[in-house]
């Protein structure tokens, strides 16, 4: 969500040359030059005390009052289309919903109450799918038109870094997955169906990038029983310049997940032309069908045997499917499809 709201904005701000946009934040934005109809207003977030989220938003409410704001594009929280009546609310996904048994209690009881309450009162939802806008759908029971769908596109910088040295040594053949280590994201049968692989290819590696998310343990607990120490490697979080190169030097991604709102890695992936292994679920046969290769992640032997055929016989994606595929999903498509979404929302009183 994070790198989806910054390369949205970025393009948006740089394409609008007719509306002023103010970008709020709890830090001052570095990441881009602001052009001259945008500013930034820094509301520092005091942690140290309760609240914080709930302060923040009401501080940014209170100066879209007072900067007589004609419109609120909230990328991510919902509470904001309850706060002030003139807001565009993206929802990414449901998996609060869909797999409410990993996340707290607090988000299980909370983001289903929100969700309906904030499509309710939003403006316009948004969200990164057609299979994410037709769940959107089913579970609140708004209407069609009021939702549209913005899809993501590649990290630019991530794809401008992938020339840059690596203060690390890669292995000569490995398999890499990028991801928060989570349950939904499936690591146990992308592990055990790793493991498999090593009888046909025992100096393969498999390189995982991500940072700890929740109830990950199980997942360092199943290496050390499958005796894979020093096989399995977890790298942690990456910079942009580190996990392309990586990737680019990869000789398959393994990406299994249970559900997503889109998937932006095997996007990356088929740019730097690595072969991809996806989860066979409706959101990446929307998105990749064509251009990946689909297992059924509840079949460890059926994930194993893809792997070590893609191993053995890798096969460059088709030129002409590749270039299509990337510039379907362009910021430059996305920004001008929310553009016209705003003006159309502008004529609302």
């Amino acid at each position: 969500i994070g790198q989806y709201t910054l390369n949205l904005t970025k393009e948006l701000v740089k394409t609008d040359k007719s509306n002023s946009y103010i970008l709020y934040s709890n830090q001052s934005i570095t990441e881009f030059d602001l052009p001259p109809n945008c500013r930034n207003i820094v509301f520092p977030i005091k942690s140290n005390l309760p609240g914080k989220g709930f302060r923040y938003m009401n501080e940014v409410k209170r100066s879209l009052i007072k900067e007589k704001a004609d419109l609120l594009i909230s990328y991510s929280n919902h509470s904001f289309a309850l706060l002030f009546n003139r807001t565009i609310l993206f929802i990414h996904d449901l998996a609060p919903i869909k797999y409410a048994k990993f996340f707290s209690k607090s988000a299980r009881f909370f983001y289903p109450i929100t969700t309906k309450l904030a499509c309710k009162r939003a403006l316009k939802i948004l969200t990164v799918s057609e299979t994410i806008k037709n769940e959107i759908i089913e579970y609140t029971g708004i209407k069609a038109p009021k939702i549209d769908v913005i899809y993501p596109s590649i990290n630019k910088e991530l794809l401008k870094s992938s020339s840059a040295k690596l203060s690390m040594k890669l292995p000569n053949k490995f398999i890499l997955s990028i991801s928060t280590l989570e349950p939904r994201k499936n690591y146990l049968t992308a592990i055990k169906a790793f493991n498999q692989s090593l009888k046909t290819y025992p100096d393969l590696k498999y390189l995982i990038i991500g940072k700890k998310g929740w109830y990950y343990e199980k997942i360092f607990k199943t290496v050390e029983e499958l005796g894979l120490k020093g096989k399995v490697k977890f790298l942690g979080y990456q910079d942009d310049a580190t996990t392309a190169k990586i990737l680019s030097k990869a000789s398959a991604l393994l990406y299994l997940s249970e559900y997503e709102g889109f998937g932006m890695p095997p996007m990356e992936a088929i740019f730097f032309n690595v072969p991809a292994i996806l989860s066979d679920i409706p959101v990446f046969r929307e998105v990749y069908e064509g251009t990946a290769s689909f297992v059924d992640i509840k079949n460890i032997d059926e994930v194993s045997k893809k792997l070590i055929s893609i191993l053995k016989n890798p096969k460059p994606i088709d030129k002409n499917t590749r270039d299509s595929l990337l510039k379907k999903y362009s910021w430059e498509n996305s920004t001008n499809k929310l553009l016209k979404i705003i003006k159309g929302e502008w004529k609302i009183n």
